[in-house]
């Protein structure tokens, strides 16, 4: 009996791909629901936003499950609280990541400015300032934005981010 039930569900089930990701849902009349963020496979059967993978260290203001959406893209992301460090001060986070050769991710416009003062190259930082930091939106973000401003990232830039438009300042920055 089980099997049988599985085996229905199965039949009764349909998966809808898009741009936006991919749905499942019921066929009984009922349109199918919100896209599971990051399954979406581009043409070649990797997943959206994957490429090469790029080591991140996000903030206490970044949620866990983006570090989890960016490991799901072949990412090496980690988070502060994984690692205990939930009370680091903001210039030992801006010291730790050249060291372990990681971008910031982060919704604290200080970090960003940390960075400029020094006059160092590195980290990058990714600065979210969305109106809604829920993990959906920043995934979303990510996902446009990583394949377009990577390199940037890689030499050393500050990206803000807001709904709409991506700031990208290469560092040093000028005095």
């Amino acid at each position: 009996r089980p099997r049988f039930f599985v085996a229905s569900l199965l039949r009764m089930t349909k998966v809808r791909c898009s741009t936006r990701g991919v749905s499942v849902s019921r066929t009984g009349g009922c349109p199918p629901g919100p896209p599971i963020r990051g399954m979406a496979c581009g043409g070649d059967g990797s997943p959206l936003g994957a490429g090469l993978p790029v080591t991140f260290l996000a903030d206490m203001g970044i949620s866990l499950k983006t570090v989890v959406f960016l490991r799901t893209l072949a990412h090496d992301a980690v988070h502060l609280a994984d690692q205990g460090l939930a009370r680091l001060p903001d210039r030992d986070i801006v010291a730790k990541a050249p060291q372990e050769g990681r971008i910031l991710l982060v919704h604290d416009l200080g970090f960003g400015e940390l960075v400029a003062a020094s006059g160092a190259t590195l980290p990058s930082v990714l600065t979210f300032r969305l109106r809604n930091m829920h993990p959906d939106r920043v995934n979303g973000a990510l996902q446009r934005i990583l394949p377009k401003y990577r390199d940037a990232l890689e030499r050393g830039a500050i990206l803000s981010v807001t709904e709409g438009q991506v700031r990208v300042r290469s560092l040093p920055l000028e005095a």
